[in-house]
């Protein structure tokens, strides 16, 4: 039988009891240094989240927080992914790229799309590594896990990008 994903929107103010659970299992089953989590996200809660449920079981979920970096002496917004994981069961289905799709969609007037990871995953989708990335409050050297995907014709940035906060 072939899974058709149904994917859902939720605002992260709305995530009942149910629903927190089964984020925090899954999260806690995709990200082996996070077991038993007794929280739903790993540094700053998030406000978006697309899910993809195969019954009553979470089969997925992608988590989106809105926020700002700076380059030079202006602010850009940009949408900061999170907390993608997907039950070993739902793998290789192409439920990270259909989630991504879906909550790069939810932002029409964002240019950017940033998140934490590996190229080899997330490649697929557009996203490519950024050597400019520095988050202040962890360190002053740029990360090498930071992928960016332009939503826009805007093009990416050259000089450093600053990010305050804490990473997400």
């Amino acid at each position: 039988m072939i899974f058709e994903p149904r994917i859902t929107y939720i605002h992260d103010d709305d995530v009942d009891a149910e629903l927190d659970l089964k984020l925090r299992q899954l999260i806690s089953l995709s990200f082996e240094q996070t077991p038993l989590m007794d929280k739903r996200y790993f540094n700053e809660m998030p406000q978006h989240r697309w899910l993809v449920k195969a019954g009553d079981e979470l089969a997925a979920h992608l988590a989106v927080h809105e926020k700002v970096f700076r380059v030079g002496d202006r602010e850009e917004p940009f949408i900061g992914v999170a907390e993608v994981c997907v039950a070993p069961e739902h793998r290789g289905q192409g439920l990270v790229k259909s989630l991504l799709a879906r909550a790069e969609a939810h932002f029409p007037n964002v240019a950017y799309s940033i998140l934490l990871g590996d190229e080899r995953i997330y490649g697929s989708s557009h996203y490519l590594r950024a050597h400019n990335v520095i988050f202040p409050d962890v360190s002053a050297e740029p990360r090498d896990d930071v992928l960016v995907k332009c939503l826009s014709a805007k093009p990416w940035f050259q000089q450093i990008v600053t990010i305050s906060g804490p990473t997400f």
